[in-house]
């Protein structure tokens, strides 16, 4: 295997799934990083080896990328007030987990970036579960708006609980969405 290969497979590797992979002869060494945000469960999975068809050589191989565990941030890196603040913290209170994006995280991108970091998005609501408008739905700003539900409804809407939300950025409101276009759920895994 040339070096430019060689390195293009550990590049890849390390940008999509936050490991190291090297490849030596007939072994493939894996190495998690990040380990603060890779549960131990997954890294024990991931250095598993496993018996591959190169003539006996055993092969540790990221078997389990296809359920890999939600990563999780370690603080809320984002600015009081803002409804990006509200809805780490609140979410953290609940469920012990900070969201892990820090950047390319403005409320309309939260979806995306929850997809990019292994998180659940969905169309169905949930209590504790962080609400996400894109831009312009439901009274959002250009930049959307995140909240954290607090209770789903008997008509199916949400109850969430919001930050810079109304005429007092800081101030914690309670605001009625309903679940439809625009409109997504996100979960750590």
């Amino acid at each position: 295997m040339s070096i430019w290969r060689a390195f293009r497979s550990f590049w890849s590797c390390f940008y999509r799934h936050r490991i190291a992979c090297i490849v030596v002869g007939h072994i493939v060494v894996v190495g998690v990083l990040a380990t603060t945000w890779v549960s131990a469960p997954f890294a024990a999975d991931m250095l598993q080896p496993t018996p591959t068809m190169t003539g006996g050589a055993t092969v540790a191989t990221p078997h389990m990328l296809t359920t890999i565990t939600a990563m999780r941030g370690i603080s809320n890196p984002f600015p009081y007030g803002q409804c990006t603040w509200w809805a780490s913290q609140r979410y953290f209170q609940l469920s012990g987990v900070y969201v892990p994006w820090t950047i390319n995280a403005d409320a309309y991108q939260w979806s995306d970036r929850a997809r990019d970091f292994h998180w659940s998005v969905s169309a169905q609501p949930q209590a504790g579960a962080i609400v996400d408008l894109q831009a312009n739905i439901q009274g959002a700003s250009n930049l959307g708006h995140v909240g954290v539900v607090e209770r789903v409804l008997s008509n199916g809407h949400v109850l969430a609980s919001n930050m810079n939300w109304g005429p007092d950025f800081s101030q914690i409101s309670d605001v009625e969405f309903a679940p439809g276009p625009g409109v997504t759920f996100i979960t750590a895994r």
